[in-house]
């Protein structure tokens, strides 16, 4: 049914609903190239990610019912470490279009290890109300958080917003209506900072996921700067701005990969 959501909305409405809108918060007039672009990019952005992680997440539940074949993934040998090398993407027709067409995913494994579980998510899963503080950057990351939760995780999730993105419960609560009448899903809007710390803090609720900032993150667990004891009761996850580490694996480059992971690192 969300999937059937997502298909019957339309490009066009969800242009209408959140493509002006992201574009407007953005700073760029309608009646602009710059407002044109923005609006018609960050909706084709969305539908493609948002729509590739829902199929992807309807294939895992296929395949632990059998209903359709695991694909086999390619395995190769690293020629430098000779560790065993899975190869995760693409592998899918969507994961061979679009402007990611020619990137390559890897997992490498463990020295010694051979062999790994493929599409197996039972260590994921657990129960309990998740609550998901939506990303400020890009709104497709909340829909994504949400989805990843529910599906991957087996959890009822509870949706706040970020400030700068309260357009986006429209377009997501109609993608999401199945859910929010069977009482899997709901959300809201940013009220202000008071609302979200009793959110957080709901006795129901057993984890939280954050897309923000370190000063954010410490004020709910650690509430302030002491790193004594949480306050927070629920299991924390997050990913926060600007620091993630680059981890570049020991392998044979090719100039062309070089320059591209270099532009990367220092963009």
């Amino acid at each position: 049914e969300i999937s059937a959501n997502f298909t019957s909305f339309g490009y066009d409405e969800i242009v209408k609903t959140f493509g002006i809108a992201e574009a407007n918060m953005m700073g760029f007039p309608q009646d602009t190239l710059e407002g044109e672009a923005e609006r018609t990019t960050q909706s084709a952005g969305y539908v493609i990610i948002v729509k590739k992680t829902l199929d992807r997440l309807i294939n895992l539940y296929k395949y632990e019912l059998g209903k359709i074949k695991k694909p086999v993934l390619p395995v190769s040998k690293s020629s430098i470490t000779g560790q065993t090398i899975i190869q995760t993407s693409p592998f899918t027709t969507a994961d061979k279009l679009g402007p990611n067409a020619t990137g390559k995913g890897e997992v490498w494994l463990k020295p010694g290890t051979t062999e790994a579980k493929i599409f197996q998510f039972d260590h994921l899963r657990t129960d309990g109300l998740k609550i998901v503080l939506g990303a400020g950057n890009h709104s497709f990351l909340s829909a994504v958080d949400t989805l990843c939760a529910l599906f991957q995780e087996h959890r009822v999730v509870y949706l706040k917003h970020h400030p700068l993105r309260d357009h986006h419960d429209i377009l997501l609560r109609n993608i999401m209506s199945p859910l929010i009448k069977d009482g899997y899903f709901n959300s809201e809007v940013d009220t202000g900072v008071a609302r979200s710390k009793e959110i957080v803090n709901h006795p129901d609720a057993t984890g939280i996921h954050l897309t923000g900032g370190k000063a954010t993150h410490d004020v709910i667990v650690w509430g302030g700067d002491q790193r004594n004891k949480p306050v927070l009761k629920a299991e924390m996850t997050s990913e926060l701005g600007c620091v993630t580490p680059w981890l570049v694996a020991p392998q044979e480059y090719s100039e062309k990969e070089l320059k591209k992971q270099v532009g990367h690192i220092f963009a």
